[in-house]
């Protein structure tokens, strides 16, 4: 459907880094979020370039937008910031 999207988690849940990637755009087309996954739940994350800061709840559930135009990809480091 016009997007690819990966998403990694290091085993202590402290880091991941999503890929996406738009290879042609369906016209029109918004891209859907990339739901991360892995996270922990009740730590709080921060993603390079985003000002957010969120629970890893709350990103697994919103996703993330990457705002990705034809043959653009993305790569984001998610860092976590403090435990609740």
């Amino acid at each position: 459907k016009g997007f690819a999207g990966v998403h990694n988690v290091s085993k202590d849940k402290a880091e991941g880094v999503p890929f996406a990637l738009r290879p042609y755009p369906p016209a029109p087309a918004r891209i859907p979020p990339l739901y991360l996954r892995g996270l922990d739940p009740q730590a709080r994350y921060a993603i390079d370039g985003l000002p957010e800061v969120r629970s890893g709840q709350a990103w697994m559930a919103i996703g993330l937008r990457l705002p990705l135009n034809n043959l653009e990809s993305s790569v984001r480091r998610i860092r976590r910031v403090s435990m609740r």
